[in-house]
């Protein structure tokens, strides 16, 4: 079976809005069912729980990117620079980096909004966005990462 490359799918304007996109659509739902379904205030612990998530991602991207700008002089790096994408490596790991911290930064939030009426329906919905945004960008990093990977081994083959 062919694989088909992502670039041949999507025009790189929209694999920059995707992530956005799926996000309000994500915290859109996520607001239609808190105000619709009646549930029990979310305890702190489903905050705190966001919260450490956003920190290991904001701290792992971040680790992993000033790993590969310290590593200037590798060949996978010079290859990556040679095609153009040693930018959108540094910018969707950046991305990465503030999609975890604006989750934990709202999970801190929602830590003292617990039974709030409206404020936690709309804290909830921008929380739930925020981690949708999280998974993809962290799904598009790994993708750039994946068409890297594969042209560096096509090009040393042969």
């Amino acid at each position: 079976m062919a694989s088909i490359e992502i670039t041949t799918l999507m025009s790189s304007r929209v694999e920059r809005l995707a992530p956005v996109a799926l996000a309000a659509v994500g915290a859109g739902v996520a607001l239609v069912v808190d105000l619709v379904w009646e549930h029990e205030p979310f305890s702190r612990h489903v905050a705190t729980g966001a919260m450490a998530l956003g920190l290991i991602v904001a701290g792992f991207t971040a680790t992993q990117r000033n790993m590969l700008l310290s590593m200037s002089g590798s060949r996978v790096l010079r290859f990556a620079a040679s095609t153009g994408y040693y930018k959108d490596i540094l910018n969707y790991l950046t991305g990465c980096v503030y999609a975890g911290l604006s989750v934990t930064v709202l999970s801190l939030i929602g830590i003292f909004l617990e039974d709030c009426g409206v404020w936690q329906s709309v804290w909830m919905a921008t929380w739930v966005g925020s981690i949708v945004l999280i998974i993809c960008v962290l799904v598009r990093n790994e993708l750039l990462m994946n068409r890297i990977f594969t042209r560096f081994m096509e090009g040393q083959t042969k």
